[in-house]
C-alpha cells in the first residue's frame, strides 16, 4: 500500500463522515413525520453529492485503474432514509457517470 492510496481512502472516509454529519442535522431539523419527504430530498441531494465527489476523486490502484466507491453513500442513505433518498442519490451518481462518458459509462450506470 502506498501513501497515496491511504490518503485517497482517508479522503473517502472524510466524505462519508461529512454525509453522516449532514444526516444527523437533517434528522434534527426535519424530525417531524410531515417533514419526512423534505428530509429525504435534502439527504438524497447531500449523499448524491458525496457519491459524485467520491466518484470524481477515485482510488488509484497499482495498475493505474481507478476504483470509485459511489455505491457506499447511495447504499447508506437508502438504508437509513428510505428508497426515495437512495433513488435520488443514485440518480445523481448515474447522471454524473453518463456525463463523464467513456467505454464503461453504460455498464457503470447499470451496475
Amino acid at each position: 500500500m502506498t501513501i497515496g492510496f491511504v490518503a485517497e481512502l482517508l479522503d473517502d472516509f472524510l466524505f462519508l463522515a461529512l454525509g453522516a454529519v449532514i444526516y444527523s442535522y437533517t434528522r434534527q431539523w426535519f424530525g417531524r413525520p410531515r417533514d419526512r419527504r423534505v428530509r429525504q430530498l435534502v439527504n438524497g441531494l447531500a449523499f448524491g453529492t458525496v457519491a459524485v465527489l467520491m466518484m470524481a476523486q477515485g482510488i488509484p490502484t497499482a495498475e493505474g485503474l481507478l476504483i470509485d466507491a459511489r455505491n457506499v453513500p447511495v447504499a447508506l442513505i437508502g438504508l437509513f432514509d428510505g428508497w426515495p433518498a437512495g433513488l435520488l442519490a443514485g440518480s445523481m451518481a448515474a447522471l454524473f457517470r453518463l456525463w463523464l462518458g467513456g467505454p464503461g459509462a453504460v455498464p457503470g450506470v447499470i451496475g
